[in-house]
């Protein structure tokens, strides 16, 4: 993953407190995972940044977990994981 994509990675989760990259808009959810996050997110009535990883092959986030890039990020804002 190149540097401008990491930085605008970073600039979307710094300036959103919760950002779901997905396949699809909120509007328009493109798989059933991403339909069922939006319907959750939305009954909790949480305000979150959508992300279409559908319009750019480098905001693949299982590539990110590959490379353990994606551990990285969630440590660096303490958020943990396995």
């Amino acid at each position: 993953m190149n540097e401008t994509v990491q930085s605008n990675i970073k600039d979307i989760i710094d300036k959103n407190d919760v950002v779901l990259f997905m396949k699809g808009t909120k509007a328009q959810p493109q798989c059933g995972f991403s339909n069922a996050v939006v319907n959750t997110l939305s009954f909790m009535n949480i305000d979150y940044k959508d992300v279409n990883i559908l319009e750019s092959d480098e905001l693949r986030i299982l590539d990110m977990h590959k490379s353990g890039e994606l551990a990285e990020v969630l440590d660096s804002k303490n958020i943990s994981h396995d």
